[in-house]
């Protein structure tokens, strides 16, 4: 579980908004998968003018050294949780947050199964992203003939 170190300068992005003069860079840590791939990262950011809230999914994307010739991306992924703490003996609040690989979508999709008739490519492919709730992607494919007809696999 890598935290973040004094080595590197760091970034953190929460839904486009920068975030980094909140992280609290003690309490960081990530989740690798076998290939060294951040599957999970937990943070916690300070929010002494109870400023901040979430929704969910937002984007969560952790970078060191931004805008160096060494920048990598060290976790992308959606705010998945997220639990106020107190800090300190005041009143002051910060958040304990965990966030999913940007695969976690994947596995929450729902499980499409359609035949399509006198549809193109592109409309197939919108329409399986969609009820796969990925209506927010966009689609990029060549829009194609229509599809005439099918053979069912067995």
């Amino acid at each position: 579980m890598p935290a973040l170190d004094s080595d590197h300068t760091w970034e953190l992005m929460i839904g486009g908004v920068d975030r980094t003069g909140a992280l609290s860079p003690e309490g960081c840590s990530w989740r690798e998968a076998d290939a060294g791939r951040a599957t999970s990262f937990d943070f916690r950011l300070r929010d002494y003018g109870q400023a901040l809230s979430w929704t969910g999914w937002e984007a969560v994307v952790l970078t060191s050294d931004p805008g160096g010739g060494s920048e990598a991306v060290q976790f992308g992924g959606y705010l998945t949780r997220w639990t106020p703490v107190r800090e300190g003996p005041t009143t002051e609040r910060g958040w304990d947050l965990h966030a999913e690989g940007y695969a976690v979508r994947m596995e929450r999709a729902n499980a499409t199964a359609k035949a399509y008739v006198g549809r193109t490519p592109a409309q197939i492919v919108a329409d399986l992203l969609t009820n796969a709730g990925f209506g927010d992607f966009g689609v990029d494919v060549e829009t194609g003939a229509a599809i005439a007809s099918f053979v069912a696999a067995e």
